[in-house]
């Protein structure tokens, strides 16, 4: 596929390309491991590839530097940078988007990042649990 371009930007050929943020939000409380608990929250994520028939290929980026889960590609065509790790997901990259379902996604509590180890363990494991249970699958890949 030639690259996707407007006189601003030029997305690359093996970029993940366009890409879109999508919420899920909890209403339930969930107990934290620190003993506080959240009443509501949203998980933002992103998601690159194709998941396979058998949800064998899904793959979570956890980013614990970056406090970003637009880890590839590009939200529009005047983008002028790409996800944090776009040298390393996409079509024929390290995490190949053509064999793996990618996921990346941040944690938002009315509105604002949470950027708390407490929060961010408990978080990754209800998303990670919600998420599999979703997909039909019992495992999976985290990088």
């Amino acid at each position: 596929m030639p690259p996707l371009s407007t006189p601003h930007t030029i997305i690359p050929a093996g970029s993940a390309g366009l890409v879109e943020s999508q919420i899920m939000r909890f209403d339930q409380p969930l107990m934290l491991e620190c003993g506080r608990a959240l009443e509501q929250f949203e998980l933002i994520y992103e998601t690159y590839g194709s998941l396979n028939p058998d949800r064998s290929n899904a793959v979570l980026v956890c980013h614990a530097l970056s406090s970003d889960h637009h880890a590839a590609g590009f939200h529009s065509l005047a983008d002028k940078k790409p996800g944090w790790w776009d040298a390393m997901i996409g079509p024929g990259k390290a995490i190949d988007t053509l064999k793996f379902y990618v996921v990346c996604m941040l944690q938002r509590l009315n509105g604002t990042h949470l950027d708390q180890p407490c929060y961010w363990q408990s978080l990754r494991s209800r998303f990670s649990a919600g998420y599999r249970q979703r997909l039909g699958e019992n495992s999976g890949h985290a990088v």
